[in-house]
């Protein structure tokens, strides 16, 4: 995918409460250089740009369910197919229906134990997702094929750790997949041990434990 020009963010449109982990700070990716203060609060205007639009972490809802699903299923079926095998994957992201979609938004509506945020572009696209459990586990984080290799993941890593330590969180353990292992390590996560994941239908898939001390 061809890299977009970036477009620098119009100063009037953005709040001091829009830099709460809204607009992402991302100076691992693409930015606009500049400064400004806000209200005493000094930043760098970083431009996250995919495909002509800004990036932006916010909390899911349950409208998102099926976007999630989506994303979720890109990233099983053609991120991770290197490391898994089809029978694997069939069971880990099953084909997003109406049956699939009704089932996740009502989690979504019911279980209050898991936090997850989506990362949007400009247009509201879903690009991916990710989740949090206290007390300690990060659950996943999921970015649709399209949008790899844009930032979009450390993104949404940044705000999970940022709402971990806002929690008083100071451990997140979590079973990461074979092909996020090296991401995982690029953030400060340690290898506890190499295991099995069960996923149903008395498939398993093989995983890392890792943990990292906030």
């Amino acid at each position: 995918m061809a890299k977009a020009a970036v477009a620098a963010p119009h100063r009037a449109s953005y709040r001091k409460s829009d830099f709460a982990g809204t607009l992402v700070r991302a100076d691992w990716l693409i930015r606009h250089r500049s400064s400004s203060a806000f209200g005493g609060l000094s930043i760098n205007l970083y431009c996250p740009v995919i495909m002509n639009d800004v990036l932006r972490i916010r909390r899911s809802t349950p409208n998102d369910a099926e976007d999630m699903l989506r994303a979720h299923y890109s990233a099983v079926h053609e991120t991770a197919k290197e490391d898994y095998s089809d029978v694997v994957l069939n069971v880990w992201s099953r084909p997003v229906d109406a049956q699939r979609i009704a089932a996740y938004r009502a989690k979504m509506e019911t279980d209050k134990s898991v936090i997850s945020f989506v990362a949007v572009d400009d247009s509201g696209q879903v690009l991916g997702f990710g989740e949090l459990v206290p007390p300690e586990t990060l659950g996943a984080i999921y970015v649709a094929a399209p949008a790899r290799r844009h930032g979009v993941a450390s993104a949404l890593y940044r705000r999970l750790e940022s709402e971990a330590r806002d929690l008083g969180m100071n451990v997140l353990r979590m079973d990461s997949s074979l092909t996020a292992f090296p991401f995982y390590i690029r953030h400060g996560f340690r290898e506890l041990e190499r295991k099995t994941h069960p996923l149903g239908d008395g498939l398993a898939m093989a995983c890392v434990r890792m943990e990292k001390k906030l």
